[in-house]
């Protein structure tokens, strides 16, 4: 979760913490405008978490029709450490492509 939304997650906590609070200090009036303020926050939630929500479907379904973008491929250094963690069993070919040895 974003730290936006888990923001505005803690926020509702609070407010119904603080609803529950006035409850049971007999404060009506105030515990009614207060659960006001919470239905808002949780309707601003919402919103807010459907389109995280919305973003992250398309996301993953780029993914899944092959569309995503690569952001980086494998540099030379990236497959000589490969190459040496696992012992050199898959002898590492970079910078040899090609040439005759």
């Amino acid at each position: 979760m974003n730290p936006k939304l888990k923001a505005m997650l803690d926020a509702i906590n609070a407010k119904k913490q603080e609803v529950k609070n006035l409850v049971t200090e007999n404060k009506i009036e105030e515990a009614t405008a207060a659960k006001n303020e919470l239905i808002d926050l949780q309707a601003k939630f919402d919103l807010v978490y459907d389109l995280e929500d919305a973003e992250t479907k398309i996301e993953l379904e780029n993914i899944k029709e092959g569309n995503a973008i690569v952001i980086s491929d494998k540099t030379g250094e990236n497959k000589f450490a490969d190459a040496a963690r696992t012992g050199f069993k898959n002898a590492y070919t970079g910078g040899s492509e090609g040439v005759a040895a």
